[in-house]
């Protein structure tokens, strides 16, 4: 049984996405905290949507989650002038997350702080390639999987898998893979004690 089997089975009940292919659909879930990041990467957005739209791909970022950065995230979208493409779902509930995961194409995660962030597992048991910070963390759950970058490269990052559908689609088979082969329940434990163990000893 691996770790995410409650969201592996309903993901793959779905019968896949339902939007447009000409979209991409990007997604963050978490709370919205200066530490997740999302300041970071929301003012390459513009450059990502003008990038995209050359090549006949229009770009969503699905923002699923709140917090009491919220309204300096609101306003950062604002002036940058991506209302169009950026949207605040607000906080969900667990039962209302699968939607967005299975309808997503691509998960950010510019975090930059992190532990063994279990959003990101949530995304790979969905099939969603990962773009994420090298918190700690990134090198147990990013295996083919996805890119790790720093947040001023999430922009090429972006780029380049809304505009490379066979390489998402590699990326979230081995998502899929990872979450049933690797990240069982016991593997998931130890790897959280192992990360704990190297936080204690600095």
């Amino acid at each position: 049984m691996n770790a995410f089997s409650e969201f592996s089975s309903e993901s793959k009940s779905l019968k896949g996405k339902t939007h447009n292919p000409s979209i991409v659909k990007l997604l963050f879930v978490s709370r919205l905290i200066e530490r997740k990041g999302l300041q970071d990467i929301l003012p390459q957005f513009k450059n990502i949507r003008e990038n995209c739209l050359m090549q006949g791909i229009q770009i969503q970022f699905d923002i699923v989650g709140d917090g009491l950065y919220s309204e300096r995230l609101k306003k950062i979208v604002k002036k940058e002038g991506i209302e169009d493409i950026v949207h605040f779902n607000g906080q969900k509930t667990k039962s209302e997350l699968p939607p967005f995961y299975s309808e997503a194409d691509i998960f950010l995660f510019p975090s930059r702080k992190e532990g063994m962030p279990n959003v990101v597992l949530e995304a790979m048991s969905y099939g969603l390639p990962i773009i994420m910070t090298p918190c700690q963390g990134s090198d147990e759950l990013i295996q083919g999987n996805g890119i790790v970058c720093d947040v001023g490269d999430f922009k090429d990052s972006i780029i380049e898998l809304s505009l490379n559908p066979e390489l998402r689609a590699k990326m979230g088979g081995r998502s899929r893979n990872l979450i049933s082969n690797v990240f069982t329940w016991e593997k998931t434990a130890q790897a959280y004690l192992e990360l704990f163990s190297r936080v204690g000893e600095r």
